[in-house]
């Protein structure tokens, strides 16, 4: 059992988290482990089998397999497969394809799949169906060409390597090199993949990748100047889920087609000659702002078929599948207006990281920036307000402690552009020391803090030199406290590391590392900022769009059970401001639990919480003041929904707020909150809901909840980086009781 959680922490260290998600797995089902390690094997598993089904897919695992594109496949598979084929099939669909050809009546199924955990869900799935004729192996080349029995299969599946943006140059090539073992007139499903383009108008878009600059200083009093000029993205992944987030200029044009099939039959490769280059010309526009070109993939299951695709907007309910948007020199300034009728040619090359726009020519990407910043600065008033005044007092407060020369050193982690490490500084920190891991986010925080005149230049030596008072270091913060002299004990550690999920970015074992790390050599605590967060939530009704993203993929006919387990945590990012503010609550909403950011720093807790139940369900925008209605279309189909047979279903919303002072207080000034109540532009956070097993789920719970009379007890559990819930019927009726160990 040890053996197993140490190699899967090491293979997770080499960044091999596919693997490391399968012994986590193994591991919280062997007996003679604690409860506690129990749960942090399963909590590891899940987190590290979120993170390869994002890579992977671009989606969650249960909203991947549970996708009704997959059954059009499906039944393209069944139609090949009849009549003893042999099936060779690249990439497994946690073994969807492989169970459509056994049982419609294949000899022989091979599936390689080189990602660790879906091979191991495949195999789960292949075992518990007893389909001897299939076999689940690791990817790798196909079966060797020339072999002396010829060639091994008749039907050649290939769509996972087309399915929404993951067509690249490299998955075209592991395509191509089947071939050889595909028999003289063999199948290819899809027969042919094709790549498309479309100008949009798009906010999200226009927000993602450009700072309002203007805007951001009012509200910071910081130069933000260089920003722009050098968070450059030519090509940015996002989901564009629903048609409100953008708005058509044009019509879908065809950039390039591979005919798959026909390169099949003819034993074609990937020659000198083949174009991986395409030109479309995009028009007549509608009149608007031109804030980008979305590429997305279609595919022809065979010859005359209908297209299968994954446009902006119509990936169901499920969002699945990413799509790119590229950005133009033109449109790198905020968007271009178009003219009502003009065109526009545009250029696609396939490359091994997929499609990239080639015309019209965009500057590279120069520090390799994610839409995470620019979003964050774009919508952060209440955070920006929050730390600028948190970190003014608290450097006021430290200086006033340590008399009238106190120099107060002050240590940034996790420094981002550099927005804290600037506030500390004009605060009048002596020394401020940026941390900031990621190379290209570093050397913009340089520009920026250098542009306002606050970083530190360095002498010849290397030694501190004249200018301002901050120094950027390009390293973890766990690497600090072995660098000589790089690193002064600081009085102060200021970070804005949390997540929507505020510990999904592993803010505790990171803060406590440093208050350990760097604690006062002369006795007494340091000072951390912000110095507590608190976990809110509610008992609610899962509305029907939850469910489907949550559940397991009922709907593609085979019974996956606890299998893709490891893949999910079933915790969900949801607008309960805007999208979802017609969820009903159970209860209102309370403190779930609370976490000491200041020493000493817990890794791991629970806290009881007792809430009374609601006599009726309240749509939360009826509970909350200051969350507005849903428009009459978005609340009557959300009503619907939950008519349509999901009252049983319970699920948790979940929000955080933390205070940016040196003690824990209730001054709105210095707190930030991601609760629903909070205007748009406040947080760039949203809210999240956690779905409920039925595990989780006490005997009594749902129908106290249907009554609506007595109180519900919710206890949370926390462990590193992951929270857990579990619900029961309280033994005696309470006034919202909570207790929290921190």
């Amino acid at each position: 059992m040890a053996e197993l959680i140490s190699q899967a922490g090491a293979l997770a260290q080499k960044g091999r988290s596919d693997i490391a998600a399968v012994y986590f797995a193994a591991a919280a089902q062997q007996d003679g482990l604690s409860d506690a390690q129990k749960f942090a094997a399963r909590s590891n598993a899940a987190l590290l089998g979120e993170k390869v089904a994002e890579s992977t897919w671009g989606t969650t695992a249960m909203a991947f397999v549970g996708d009704p594109r997959h059954q059009a496949v499906c039944d393209a598979i069944v139609a090949a497969s009849k009549g003893g084929k042999r099936v060779l099939i690249l990439g497994s669909v946690a073994g969807l394809y492989a169970v459509a050809a056994s049982e419609a009546g294949a000899s022989r199924v091979l599936c390689l799949e080189a990602n660790g955990l879906a091979q191991s869900a495949a195999s789960s799935v292949v075992r518990a169906r007893e389909l001897d004729n299939v076999q689940v192996d690791s990817g790798g080349p196909p079966p060797s060409v020339g072999d002396a029995q010829g060639p091994q299969f008749d039907v050649l599946v290939v769509a996972e390597r087309c399915w929404g943006s993951s067509l690249t140059r490299a998955g075209l090539e592991e395509v191509v090199a089947a071939f050889p073992s595909l028999a003289q007139g063999g199948v290819v499903i899809p027969s042919s993949v094709s790549i498309l383009a479309q100008a949009v108008e798009s906010v999200k878009l226009r927000d993602s990748n450009f700072l309002d600059v203007q805007k951001f200083e009012q509200e910071s009093g910081l130069n933000y100047s260089a920003y722009n000029s050098q968070a450059q993205r030519s090509r940015l992944a996002c989901h564009l889920a629903t048609r409100g987030c953008y708005r058509e200029l044009c019509a879908p044009a065809e950039v390039l087609t591979f005919d798959l099939q026909g390169l099949a039959g003819a034993r074609g490769g990937l020659g000198s000659d083949t174009t991986f280059e395409g030109l479309a010309r995009l028009g007549p526009m509608g009149e608007g702002r031109l804030d980008g070109v979305v590429t997305w993939t279609e595919v022809r299951l065979a010859s005359g078929s209908q297209p299968l695709d994954w446009p902006p907007g119509g990936s169901c309910s499920l969002g699945t599948c990413w799509v790119y948007c590229h950005f133009p020199a033109s449109v790198r300034v905020g968007g271009a207006a178009v003219a009502p009728n003009a065109t526009l040619q545009v250029g696609f090359r396939l490359e091994h990281g997929g499609v990239w726009l080639t015309e019209p020519r965009a500057p590279g990407d120069t520090l390799g920036l994610s839409a995470y910043h620019t979003s964050m600065l774009q919508s952060d008033a209440v955070r920006t307000r929050a730390y600028r005044l948190g970190i003014e007092r608290a450097v006021e407060q430290l200086r006033q402690r340590g008399g009238p020369d106190a120099q107060v050193r002050v240590m940034d982690i996790g420094a981002g552009t550099g927005f804290l490490s600037a506030c500390a500084a004009r605060a009048g920190a002596g020394e401020v020391l940026a941390v900031e891991r990621t190379p290209g986010v570093a050397a913009l925080a340089a520009s920026v803090l250098k542009s306002n005149g606050l970083l530190r230049d360095e002498a010849a030596d290397g030694s501190a030199g004249s200018g301002g008072s901050v120094a950027v270091c390009n390293c973890k913060s766990t690497e600090l406290a072995g660098r000589a002299g790089e690193a002064p004990r600081p009085d102060l550690i200021v970070s804005e590391i949390f997540g929507t999920d505020p510990l999904s970015e592993s803010v505790l074992p990171v803060l406590q590392r440093a208050s350990e790390d760097f604690a006062p050599t002369g006795g007494g605590a340091l000072a951390m900022l912000p110095c507590r967060c608190r976990l809110w939530g509610a008992l609610a009704r899962a509305p029907a769009a939850w469910m489907a993203m949550s559940a397991d993929a009922s709907n593609c006919g085979v019974e996956y059970g606890e299998v893709l387990a490891p893949f999910e945590s079933g915790t969900l990012l949801v607008d309960l401001r805007h999208e979802f503010s017609c969820v009903e609550l159970c209860t209102a909403p309370a403190v779930l639990a609370i976490h000491s950011l200041a020493p000493p720093i817990a890794t791991k807790g629970e806290n009881l919480a007792e809430l009374p139940l609601l006599a009726e369900p309240r749509a939360l925008h009826e509970f909350l003041p200051g969350v507005p209605s849903p428009e009459a279309e978005k609340g009557r189909r959300c009503n619907q929904e939950l008519q349509e047979g999901v009252q049983g279903d319970l699920c948790l919303v979940l929000w955080f707020d933390a205070d940016c002072t040196l003690e824990p207080n209730d001054d709105p000034e210095t707190r930030i909150s991601t609760a629903p109540t909070v205007e748009r532009g406040g947080t760039h956070w949203t809210q999240f809901a956690q779905m409920l097993r039925w595990e989780d789920i006490g005997e009594g719970v749902e129908a106290a909840v249907a009554e609506g009379k007595g109180d519900i007890r919710i206890k949370t559990t926390w462990r590193v980086d992951r929270t857990q819930f579990s619900i029961e019927v309280a033994d005696s009726p309470g006034r919202g009781r909570t207790e929290a160990e921190h």
